[in-house]
């Protein structure tokens, strides 16, 4: 699972000094989860799938939360999860989930 499950973010709305930040954090790039950089717990049962990301366990992700959440209020981010396709009859790849913030508090 952990080389596997992608997390894409795009930021769609923010102030353009969080947009260059952001984007010279690479914070646009999709990202395996649990690849070295984040701490990745799955929970799952019969009809659900949980996955809990620890964002204190990389200094990328602690800056990144640093230069945003004081200025969240003013951001909309679209986040998707997929499983990355690593053979063609796994191609397209195509979203379990996703989910837009809006200008959280």
């Amino acid at each position: 699972r952990n080389g596997r499950m992608k997390l894409v973010p795009k930021l769609v709305a923010a102030p353009a000094w969080a947009s260059s930040i952001l984007g010279t954090l690479r914070m646009e790039r999709p990202a395996i989860l649990g690849r070295r950089y984040l701490d990745v717990k799955y929970f799952h049962g019969e009809n659900y799938l949980e996955i809990a990301v620890d964002l204190n366990s990389s200094r990328v992700a602690q800056q990144i939360m640093k230069h945003t959440l004081n200025n969240c209020n003013r951001m909309i981010i679209d986040y998707c999860i997929t499983i990355e396709g690593q053979a063609a009859g796994e191609l397209p790849e195509r979203p379990l989930a996703a989910v837009q913030v809006v200008r959280p508090d």
